[in-house]
C-alpha cells in the first residue's frame, strides 16, 4: 500500500511499510531493493491484525511487525542496521520539501473533487 519514513532528532531513520492484505505483503517479497539500505535504522511492517501469522512468515526476518486495530501494537522488534548512517540535515530538507509537495498535491486534489461533488 505505501510506507511512511521517521527521521529521529538524532538523525536516523525509520521505515514503515505500510500493508492492507496478503496480496500486498506477498508483491513487497518481489521488490529488488529488498528493503536494504544504509540509510534506514529500522525497518518495520504494519499490517491488520487479521493478517499478523501471515506476515510474520512473509516479512524479512531482520524487520519489526507492528498489528494495526483500534490500538497499534509491537508484535515482534526490528534488528537494528548497523551499517545505517545518519542523514545530513541537506537530506532532512530534502525529505521535509518533498513530504510538504505531496501534501500540496493532495489537496489540489481534494479541493477540486469537492468543487465538482
Amino acid at each position: 500500500m505505501g510506507s511512511s519514513l521517521v527521521v529521529t532528532k538524532s538523525g536516523y531513520a525509520t521505515e514503515v511499510e505500510i500493508k492492507i492484505s496478503k496480496q500486498d505483503l506477498k508483491n513487497d517479497l518481489k521488490k529488488k531493493h529488498c528493503h536494504k539500505s544504509n540509510k534506514i535504522k529500522c525497518l518495520y511492517f504494519a499490517a491488520p491484525e487479521e493478517l499478523v501469522e501471515f506476515a510474520l512468515e512473509n516479512i524479512p526476518t531482520r524487520a519489526g511487525l507492528l498489528s494495526v486495530g483500534l490500538r497499534v501494537n509491537e508484535i515482534k522488534k526490528p534488528e537494528l542496521n548497523k551499517e545505517s548512517v545518519k542523514w545530513s540535515d541537506k537530506e532532512i530538507f530534502n525529505l521535509l520539501r518533498l513530504g510538504a509537495m505531496r501534501i500540496y498535491t493532495l489537496k489540489q486534489r481534494l479541493n477540486s473533487k469537492m468543487k465538482k461533488s
